[in-house]
């Protein structure tokens, strides 16, 4: 904190009086403020732009830089004019980077050495090279799960799994529970939060439900404990 100190009209024997506390003063403030000037960047960059032999950029080359001691690693791509850039690196080094892209040779470098609070620019040349890429086998199926051809969300209980898994009151409509969108409970079966007087029953395509909406589980005769099934 600065202090001031006035003095009116001093007089030439006063000079040596008052000097001395100026000047302690001014070397208090000198002081406070010596911390603030050494906070800054205490880190490094690395940038540049990743080229063809002919001078073409290269885009999407995946710029790698490991720190030899350390082994931590930071990478980059290339954007569509060959540029990369890596920032709030380690200052110092030794580091090593590695470029790589489909189509060119593989560029290494070693011994690089980043400034503190600085970029350094390192632009990479990169030649044409044959690469042998090993075969990908892919192996599909279809999966009725995820017909395209089918319409909405649904979910589908084959006659296997019908056949797998028991039902202790013998009512089919135990086997709406397989389905995530359906909750059963005391007034019903309710699919995706809507009322169950909104579902549809269709055996063999043809409408079996309880039109009159009497049942519980909107199944024909289901107020009389009927089955349909």
């Amino acid at each position: 904190m600065a202090r001031f100190l006035r003095l009116k009209n001093p007089s030439p024997t006063a000079l040596p009086g008052w000097r001395a506390p100026l000047l302690i003063t001014l070397a208090a403030t000198v002081a406070a403020a010596a911390p603030l000037a050494a906070q800054g960047v205490s880190t490094a960059g690395l940038r540049g732009r990743v080229l063809d032999q002919d001078g073409a950029a290269v885009e999407a080359a995946l710029v790698t830089l490991e720190h030899t001691e350390t082994g931590a690693t930071n990478t980059a791509l290339t954007t569509a004019d060959g540029r990369y850039t890596l920032r709030s690196l380690r200052p110092g080094g030794p580091y090593t980077m590695t470029v790589t892209r489909i189509g060119f040779g593989d560029h290494t470098r070693e011994d690089i050495e980043l400034l503190l609070g600085r970029f350094v620019t390192l632009d990479v040349t990169l030649l044409p090279e044959a690469v042998r890429i090993e075969g990908i086998e892919v192996e599909a199926r279809r999966d009725i799960e995820f017909d395209p051809g089918r319409i909405g969300i649904s979910t589908l209980v084959t006659a296997e799994i019908i056949e797998e898994l028991p039902t202790l009151s013998r009512n089919f409509v135990d086997f709406a529970t397989l389905s995530p969108l359906s909750r059963v409970s005391e007034e019903g079966v309710s699919v995706a939060g809507a009322n169950f007087r909104f579902n549809t029953l269709n055996v063999d395509g043809a409408l079996n439900q309880d039109v009159f909406g009497l049942s519980t589980d909107n199944v024909a005769g289901g107020r009389a404990g009927g089955r349909a099934i």
